[in-house]
């Protein structure tokens, strides 16, 4: 491997650019509660499976697939 050292100026820029690729690749969704008919909107999946304490695999399949988390909430994209 190279031994060499990146310059602080080239740091920053790397982090800039992958801030900003995880920024573009998040997914707003929407979560109803069936039961209370109560609508949130998040920013994200993983930000929902924090929330409601599943993976945001699960989150992901639930909007793909159109069924429910929990047996409670129906999680659809935001368009």
């Amino acid at each position: 491997m190279r031994d060499f050292i990146l310059s602080d100026e080239v740091l920053k820029r790397k982090a800039l650019s992958t801030k900003n690729a995880a920024e573009a690749r998040k997914i707003s969704v929407i979560v109803e509660n069936i039961k209370t008919k109560e609508k949130t909107e998040y920013g994200s999946m993983t930000e929902v499976g924090r929330v409601l304490g599943v993976h945001r695999n699960a989150v992901s399949q639930a909007v793909k697939n159109r069924s429910f988390l929990k047996k409670t909430y129906l999680v659809t994209k935001k368009n």
